[in-house]
């Protein structure tokens, strides 16, 4: 039986203690980055509410459960760097005025009840220019600030005045997609309600090199990437998120070893070579991901040291995963080498392909120099609440097919995310028994493509190319032979064609040229010719098709997800915002003779088709469902299903109109009470 959620979490009163938000609303992005850099002691970032569940739990954690645990996180871990818990799926979106807008709806430097009323300083007083990037020189005229609480319906010019050069956007993490996709969540909602319970932590995201992703529902970090670390990429995103008013932490995907000195394309000098031209653009971070957990303790001192001894005054972020096991001892080998952060998962969302474990670093911790402040038994509650929560998601936990971490990551080089993907993917196409040729592949799938830095989408890329060979029986020789006649995945051959940007060293060849043949090719930054996005173009479709409710947050989503936010929309305009129910109703469903509660009556179709739908098709004589609504003042049953369902199992619009009607009146809860007349399926089966 699943414990119950602790009595802590439900004992907390007052206002919340100051934490580094404070400090970053106080002194801006440069003051907040001098702080970081004084501080004593390790800073650690939380991965629970984002990474951690995308790693173990294909993303599915509810914007229910991170707000039931959100008050006790923002009392007791109040001196977190930073709490890593948005993110968007790749996606190209075609101009710097998309990423600008949408890092405006993210970013807000104020409280959830109004955001930054100074508008945004031209693009000629911020230190990205120092950068000298040709093809992009924004001039922005001025933000006038928007109080995120009457921001709905008002015009793109009442937010945003800009004329940009165009350019190419992409947006990254999983949060985003999967909250509207599978959640039936809107995601800018989740940021909202987060911020009003976490007012004292920062709040941190990933950004994709040229990204798009937004400023006005409380973002406050943004972690600037590329997936090949093409520096023109790079550059285009810290602009967007500097000119926004956001934290900049350029981060430098790691790959390969630095402590080997046989693997040279990927060496020392390299990275601090990078980690130069970032910090000349005028980063307020310096961030080193390392998305496979390749980093060991020698290779961590390496390279940390040598980016402390380059830049002793810029403040160093680690990112790793735990794959192989060995994350925090490369974690503490990192803060011994002088990182001023590491990123962590409270300890039941920890480990395997996950962050390394926050009880881990804390206790190690706890006593030296590099102590985290951070009480033990409060990590112990949290942990608590976690690993009861973990067990409604059973049916997405990696641990259904993956039992353990692996030391082969040092091999294959796998991201810790794409590791549990391809683990279950094998399992579900049948071929669990060659995930060890999977990985194999995928190694020789990543020399074949040049050696990449694996970080998604490119992770991706050779992912694809490495079931491509398994399901194909293909050596990487009979590849390489046979490149001009084979059918490579589409996402093989746009990466060849330039879609993603230039790999270090450039492509392979002859490969590429015998996979392309006459196919075009770009020739450096990709969606640099892309024209500009039309807002209000887009903006009208959307009024004209659900009504003049429409959001600039809408409008963002849209534009990332057409097919994903109009599916969205059609889904709640029928059952309206289910993220108010328990996870194990909206996973679920209700059992039999279950009674729960609701104020919204959509939310009970919802159930209502939900529970018969587990009962076949067409109507029999023995399905009848007992459905009991009961209001407040007053009540009223139904016992024969066939009166509010047609064979289809769709409800019929009188009985939703009833529904209403009654609810309106009664202003109250409406307790919905399910069941079989007569006893179980199985016995009505036994009695016909």
């Amino acid at each position: 039986m699943m414990k119950c959620i602790p009595s802590v979490f439900l004992q907390l009163y007052g206002d919340p203690p100051v934490g580094f938000r404070d400090v970053l609303l106080r002194d801006g992005p440069e003051g907040f980055a001098k702080a970081v850099r004084a501080h004593q002691g390790l800073l650690l970032m939380d991965t629970t509410f984002r990474d951690a569940h995308q790693s173990l739990l294909a993303t599915r954690v509810r914007t229910h459960d991170l707000k039931t645990i959100s008050p006790f996180v923002s009392h007791n871990f109040s001196n977190l760097f930073s709490l890593e818990n948005w993110g968007v799926d790749p996606k190209l979106l075609p101009d710097q005025k998309t990423v600008l807008v949408l890092l405006h709806l993210l970013l807000s430097l104020s409280s959830i009840n109004g955001c930054a009323k100074t508008p945004i300083k031209s693009m000629e007083t911020q230190p990205w220019r120092r950068s000298g990037l040709e093809g992009f020189h924004p001039i922005i005229s001025g933000v006038r600030g928007v109080n995120e609480s009457n921001c709905s319906g008002k015009g793109w010019d009442h937010m945003l005045h800009v004329n940009l050069a165009s350019s190419c956007i992409r947006v990254n993490g999983a949060t985003f997609d999967v909250a509207m996709r599978f959640l039936s969540e809107c995601p800018w909602k989740r940021l909202q309600e987060l911020r009003a319970l976490i007012p004292n932590v920062p709040f941190q995201m990933l950004l994709r090199g040229a990204n798009a992703v937004a400023k006005e529902n409380g973002m406050d970090i943004f972690r600037v990437f590329d997936s090949l670390n093409y520096l023109p990429n790079m550059l285009l995103g810290m602009e967007a998120a500097g000119a926004a008013g956001g934290v900049v932490e350029a981060a430098i995907s790691y790959t390969g070893d630095v402590s080997d000195p046989m693997r040279q394309k990927y060496s020392l000098d390299y990275y601090v070579n990078l980690a130069d031209e970032l910090v000349k653009a005028g980063t307020h971070i310096l961030s080193v991901k390392d998305m496979a957990g390749l980093l060991k303790p020698e290779a961590s001192k390496l390279l940390i040291g040598a980016l402390r001894d380059r830049f002793p005054d810029v403040p160093i972020h680690v990112h790793t995963h735990d794959t192989a096991g060995a994350g925090v001892a490369a974690m503490l080998a990192c803060a011994e080498a002088g990182a001023d952060v590491v990123d962590v998962a409270v300890d039941s969302m920890a480990g395997m392909t996950s962050q390394p474990s926050m009880g881990a670093i804390v206790a190690c911790t706890k006593g030296t120099k590099y102590d985290t402040g951070i009480a033990l038994e409060k990590v112990f509650d949290y942990s608590e609440y976690w690993e009861v929560t973990r067990g409604l998601y059973a049916p997405f936990d990696c641990t259904a097919t993956m039992k353990s971490g692996n030391s082969d990551v040092y091999e294959n080089e796998i991201p810790g995310g794409q590791y549990t993907n391809l683990h279950f993917q094998a399992h579900s196409m049948g071929l669990g028994n060659k995930f060890k040729e999977v990985k194999k592949a995928y190694a020789e799938a990543n020399k074949l493509l040049g050696d990449l830095i694996k970080v998604t989408p490119s992770s991706k890329i050779v992912g694809d190319l490495a079931q491509f060979m398994v399901q194909n029986n293909l050596t990487r020789a009979e590849v390489e032979e046979r490149a001009d006649e084979l059918s490579f995945p589409q996402s093989v051959v746009e990466f060849l064609q330039g879609h993603v940007g230039i790999p270090h060293g450039g492509f392979p060849e002859p490969f590429r040229s015998k996979v392309l043949k006459s196919l075009p090719r770009i020739e450096g930054r990709p969606g640099a010719s892309l024209p500009p996005m039309d807002f209000k173009t887009l903006e009208d479709g959307l009024r004209a098709t659900h009504g003049d409710d429409i959001t600039p947050e809408d409008v963002m989503s849209a534009a990332m997800y057409p097919k994903v936010f109009q599916e969205f929309k059609e889904f709640t305009s029928n059952f309206g915002p289910v993220d108010c129910l328990s996870t194990r109703l909206f996973l679920d469903g209700p059992k039999i003779a279950e009674e729960f509660e609701s104020s919204f009556p959509c939310v009970l179709f919802y159930f209502l088709q939900q529970f018969l739908s587990s009962f076949p098709s067409p109507w029999s004589p023995f399905f009848f469902s007992l459905i009991k609504v009961q209001l407040s003042g007053g009540a009223f049953h139904k016992t024969d299903s066939r009166e509010l369902f047609d064979e289809q199992k769709v409800m019929t619009e009188e009985f939703k109109s009833r529904l209403k009607k009654e609810l309106n009146r009664d202003r109250g809860l409406a307790r919905m009470k399910t069941g079989i007349l007569g006893g179980s399926f199985r016995e009505q089966q036994r009695k016909y």
